[in-house]
């Protein structure tokens, strides 16, 4: 689902309305995804070329393993097409509450600052610092908003109450199940 997000900022920083200081970027952003597209296609070739004739070192072969055996499972490209189709529509609904968040702050943002909040929650919560990303998802939200001018409390105030609407809901039906269950 990770590797689909950089598709899917391309998507919206085609389809968005974006400010001028983000408009200067959106050529390399796009011949930075189309080169790192190929490079990714290419070294995966050469890799599994060269781990099908037994000359890749230990430590990567096992990872590869993993990779190619995660990757089958996806079989035919109509598999392909549905998971990114299917990761695609998870970050729409993601920007999407994250809208509806800004929204019930009373923030009136455009929706390119919904997808810039996105992108750098996720780059944020990316390095793991806390069970359950506790500090880093904040911070991540606060800094994303403060470069749409956003004050530092009520930032952070969307931080902590996204934070809580995504967290919730899974854990108290986990808690249903598992209490059921037993």
């Amino acid at each position: 689902m990770q590797l689909v997000l950089p598709m899917f900022v391309v998507l919206a920083s085609v389809l968005l309305p974006l400010p001028s200081s983000v408009l200067r970027y959106r050529t390399w952003m796009l011949l930075s995804l189309a080169a790192a597209t190929v490079a990714g296609i290419v070294i995966g070739r050469g890799l599994r070329a060269r781990h099908a004739a037994g000359r890749a070192p230990a430590a990567l072969a096992t990872t590869l393993d993993r990779i190619i055996a995660g990757v089958t499972i996806l079989g035919h490209r109509g598999r392909l097409v549905s998971a990114i189709s299917a990761s695609l529509v998870s970050w729409t609904t993601r920007a999407a509450i994250l809208w509806c968040m800004l929204r019930a702050f009373h923030l009136m943002l455009p929706l390119s600052a919904t997808v810039s909040m996105l992108v750098i929650v996720n780059l944020g919560i990316a390095v793991v610092a806390m069970p359950g990303n506790v500090g880093t998802f904040e911070l991540a939200a606060a800094a994303a908003l403060a470069l749409w001018s956003v004050s530092p409390e009520m930032a952070l105030s969307v931080g902590i109450a996204t934070h809580v609407i995504e967290v919730a809901p899974p854990v108290l039906i986990g808690l249903a199940v598992s209490v059921r269950s037993s």
